[in-house]
């Protein structure tokens, strides 16, 4: 394997400097996220009043607590501070593990939070361990001046150029199959709060700058992977990545996820060039520059690569490569549906209008039941994904059992307007979500076809419980959502 990474030019020793310029931007942005959070008002809204949380099974399997806002406070001030240290290069790894630890605790906490940049931020930490970024530049080096190093192996900056060409391609992929991304429906909807900006304002209203974005966007995600990473097409791909990041934070407000993807061009510099900056500032400012590693010098510095790290970085990418191929796995639209795009890169690529109201089998002691509600953000994700839903009708079944329901029922009348269109039922309203389960790698049976983006096995009739008009199932007890909701996977 290490003949073949020698042959392969990834293990070729390279300046470290481009490692180390990442290394500063990408605690900085994770600094900024944790500290997002830090007014206490923020986190009690957003993980101190609800009560209930849509956790990943891993959550319950690893039987983690459930913090308080007291406890969250600590949690992100914790994150925070091992974000600065990453950022300052001061114990590095162990810094990291906090990172990755709290990161990793958030995330299978709740799935409503910007799963899919929380994955991302999730994934790069944990590639982080293996690249020595701490070499220079860094707190560390200081305090420990043998372990600087001006080279590493290339392989270490080609993890980290391989996942951000993933995220590129694949969100790419999903804009190319889907035809409301095509036909600009959800630029239309989104950029039309623009209309009354001065001047220019008019321009966003007319549904030739929807297609203009929509195509735009989808062209930049399928080419930038190899724009960047082909070296004669590189300047002109960073460039193309600065004006589409900084367009897509002026008029979507993406708050970090702009900046953090925009530091991942960082690691697609020639692995120099940071350096040469550094030396052309610094001898403009001091009359002298810092010396120029000698590659030659210096290859005998390089440490082989240790098997263990080669398998769990073979197997990571191949899994990187198949996962996000798994909603077109299922039939129908996987837009309408939600199923198998979690983890795969679907990224701002739906708006939903959302209706739901949750009917159930009412206790004998109505005092009894304690349905604890969620807050804006998570009604806003649960009311547009099945899985969710059901995960809360679950809820809604376990809380009656505890008042004694002997046979709980949960019905649920989901409507959905998806990109524009008129709203259509997602979840069949006929079928107990109490006894209904989520099948794995296969398609959900009681959600309900879009008739105008796909067919499976022909649409059905709206069909209704013929106890919700009986009383046995009343209607009184319900929860409703009413929620527009742009479904930005990059949100936070």
């Amino acid at each position: 394997m290490r003949s073949f990474l020698a042959k392969a030019g990834i293990g070729k020793p390279v300046d470290i400097s481009s490692l180390a310029a990442y290394r500063i931007a990408f605690g900085f942005c994770l600094g900024l996220l944790a500290f997002h959070y830090y007014p206490e008002a923020k986190i009690i809204s957003d993980f101190g009043e609800p009560q209930s949380f849509f956790s990943f099974a891993l959550f319950k399997v690893l039987q983690l607590p459930v913090l308080d806002a007291s406890g969250m406070y600590t949690l992100f001030t914790a994150m925070g501070l091992a974000a600065c240290c990453v950022m300052l290069g001061l114990f590095y790894r162990a810094s990291l593990a906090v990172l990755f630890v709290t990161q990793l605790y958030l995330f299978l906490l709740e799935k409503s939070y910007a799963p899919d940049p929380r994955y991302l931020y999730l994934l790069v930490t944990l590639l982080m361990f293996f690249v020595s970024a701490n070499r220079e530049w860094s707190v560390d080096c200081l305090l420990r001046p043998a372990t600087r190093r001006s080279l590493v192996p290339f392989w270490q900056v080609a993890v980290l150029r391989a996942q951000f060409a993933c995220v590129y391609l694949y969100s790419g992929l999903s804009k190319l199959v889907h035809p409301d991304w095509r036909e600009g429906r959800q630029l239309s909807i989104w950029l039309k709060h623009l209309a009354d900006t001065p001047v220019i304002g008019p321009v966003f209203d007319q549904h030739v700058t929807a297609l203009v974005f929509s195509w735009g966007g989808m062209i930049f995600d399928l080419s930038i992977g190899y724009l960047l990473l082909n070296r004669p097409t590189r300047k002109f791909g960073i460039a193309l990545a600065v004006f589409f990041h900084l367009t897509n934070k002026l008029t979507l407000d993406l708050y970090l996820v702009p900046w953090f993807v925009l530091a991942g061009t960082l690691v697609f510099l020639e692995p120099h060039t940071p350096r040469t900056v550094v030396q052309a500032v610094l001898g403009k400012l001091t009359g002298r520059a810092l010396p120029a590693p000698d590659l030659r010098a210096r290859q005998t510095s390089i440490r082989p690569t240790p098997a263990a790290v080669i398998v769990f970085l073979t197997g990571y990418f191949i899994t990187q490569v198949f996962l996000p191929l798994r909603p077109y796995f299922y039939p129908g639209s996987s837009s309408w549906t939600r199923e198998g795009l979690r983890f795969s890169w679907h990224l701002m690529n739906d708006n939903f209008k959302s209706n739901m109201t949750v009917f159930y089998t009412p206790p004998t002691d109505p005092g009894c039941l304690n349905i604890q509600p969620f807050n804006t953000w998570q009604s806003w994700w649960m009311s547009g994904n099945p899985e969710m839903i059901l995960q809360y009708a679950h809820l809604i079944r376990d809380e009656l059992k505890r008042c004694d329901v002997a046979r709980p029922e949960v019905y649920v009348d989901s409507r959905i307007a998806l990109n524009g269109r008129d709203d259509y039922p997602l979840i069949d309203p006929a079928v107990d979500l109490a006894k209904a389960s989520y099948p794995f790698l296969k398609s959900a049976p009681w959600i309900m076809p879009h008739p105008d983006i796909q067919a499976r096995g022909g649409v059905p009739a709206v069909s209704h419980h013929p106890d919700l008009a009986s009383g046995r199932v009343v209607t009184r007890h319900r929860f409703q959502i009413n929620y527009d909701r742009r479904d930005q996977g990059f949100s936070q």
